[in-house]
């Protein structure tokens, strides 16, 4: 009876980590990828289908909810964890034991390798993994680490927050990587937007930079159907300037992006990126560093109807 019991339980808490969602009803298109090319995935919230308005919202709401008491619930038995033991999934980096953290974090050559470019203020580096399509909640294989099994989290530490600075798959999420895209707009309630700016030194990216200024001066709509609307035409795209501005947009090394992220109520950020290492696993080393804050916009809820 116990072990159907725990059985029971681990069901019942995938089902409510598959619970995510966003404004987009689509996964964002980019101009010329296969039909298949972006998977659907659940830690993924815009490839949520079929809810539109009030009712995303409410969904939005419930899925939140969820997560924060199972959330709850986890903080609560972490406390009771040997060590060497792993927990199936978990839902954030606090869960993670020190060593299952190290999976998550830049190499020290890497480190090393970018010491002058972090020392400067508002510069940054971290891990983007790559989710395997048929196991996407899989980090990576800890076998040389001192741990057994797999590193399981929520997401696949495949979602990076700038304003947390963790890989939580939650509202405050500014971006994805899918096997082939960088992705925007993913921590619910939520607008992104992404330019490739060329292989350019990140350390020459202002916000005078070329295609930059669309991203500085981009204006987040304020009500539910403005958003959606927004978040919808982003998915197609815009142009200014030579300069394409998307939701996704495919991933390259030694490439430098910029990335308008506006989650509504929680944080508003204009950064640029650059992979500058892949690893052995398939993982992303990125530099980044923050170009300018905004000021929180309140997405106003409107109506049922």
């Amino acid at each position: 009876m116990r072990v159907r019991g725990q059985l029971l339980i681990l069901c019942f808490i995938v089902l409510l980590l598959n619970a995510h969602s966003s404004f987009g009803q689509n996964p964002p298109q980019t101009q010329n990828p296969p039909a298949t090319s972006i998977p659907y995935n659940p830690s993924v919230p815009s490839h949520t289908a079929g809810v539109t308005g009030p009712e995303l919202s409410r969904q939005a709401r419930t899925a939140a909810d969820n997560r924060m008491r199972e959330a709850e619930m986890r903080r609560r038995a972490i406390n009771n964890r040997k060590p060497g033991t792993v927990l199936p999934i978990v839902l954030t980096e606090d869960e993670l034991i020190s060593e299952e953290k190290k999976v998550l974090m830049p190499a020290p050559e890497d480190l090393k390798a970018n010491a002058d470019f972090l020392r400067k203020s508002g510069a940054g580096i971290f891990r983007l993994m790559r989710v395997d399509k048929q196991n996407h909640r899989k980090v990576v294989n800890a076998d040389k680490l001192a741990v057994s099994g797999d590193v399981l989290l929520f997401g696949g530490g495949a979602h990076y927050s700038f304003t947390k600075k963790n890989h939580n798959a939650d509202k405050w999420s500014d971006i994805a990587w899918d096997e082939d895209f960088f992705l925007a707009g993913v921590g619910g309630e939520a607008v992104g937007v992404l330019v490739e700016l060329g292989d350019v030194s990140l350390e020459s990216v202002s916000l005078e930079s070329s295609g930059v200024g669309y991203l500085a001066k981009f204006v987040p709509a304020t009500t539910e159907s403005a958003a959606e609307k927004q978040f919808q035409q982003l998915e197609k795209g815009e142009t200014d300037n030579g300069f394409s501005y998307r939701l996704s947009a495919p991933w390259k090394l030694n490439t430098t992006y910029a990335l308008r992220s506006i989650n509504y109520d929680r944080s508003d950020l204009l950064v640029a990126f650059r992979a500058v290492r892949q690893d052995q696993n398939g993982s992303l080393i990125i530099l980044w560093k923050k170009l300018k804050s905004y000021s929180t916009t309140k997405l106003k809820k409107e109506p049922k109807n």
